[in-house]
């Protein structure tokens, strides 16, 4: 058993501070767009080149999809030659750093939340990403992968799907089957 001195705080969001829109409002039905938002520092960790690459399959796919990338850091070039090397410049958006309030309105104008973390060879990786709880207390599907405390935010099949890390096919399956079935979402 646990030391009775001990206590775990799991890591959360308050939810009575900063009341979260819930998305739907804005009447999502299949035929339109999927909009996909992940939101992270452009660092090899958060796995941004692995959503672009999936990005890619998903246009040769001929799924209807924009994706929004909302952080700054010492990747943005790297990312934004990879979308246009892609062609994918109308589709996926490197939006810059956003203050807290803006990322939190954003999760209301997007279907899906998408964060494909990876261990770098260095070994960085993340813990748990505090936009993964808020994007999933805004009602947003979730889309990562199973490292660190990832699987404890994403429930494999109920609140989302967890995916291998740097495979951007199996990312791009999974966003497509939820991009097909707005009842799943």
């Amino acid at each position: 058993g646990v030391d009775a001195k001990t206590s775990v705080v799991h890591c959360g969001v308050e939810l009575d501070e900063t009341p979260l829109p819930i998305p739907g409002s804005s009447g999502t039905h299949d035929g339109k767009a999927l909009r996909i938002l992940s939101v992270g520092s452009l660092v090899k960790k958060k796995g941004h080149q692995i959503l672009i690459s999936a990005c890619e399959s998903l246009r040769q796919q001929n799924v209807n999809f924009t994706c929004t990338i909302i952080g700054g850091g010492p990747l943005q070039q790297e990312l934004q030659d990879q979308i246009q090397a892609f062609g994918l410049s109308g589709l996926v958006n490197l939006a810059g750093a956003r203050t807290h309030d803006e990322v939190l309105a954003s999760y209301a104008e997007h279907d899906l939340f998408v964060l494909p973390c990876v261990v770098t060879d260095e070994g960085d990786r993340d813990g748990i990403p505090v936009v993964l709880l808020e994007a999933a207390a805004a009602g947003l599907p979730l889309i990562s992968t199973p490292i660190s405390g990832i699987p404890e935010a994403v429930l494999n099949g109920i609140t989302g799907y967890l995916v291998s890390p740097q495979d951007p096919q199996a990312l791009a399956q999974a966003i497509r089957t939820l991009a097909l079935d707005s009842t799943l979402r």
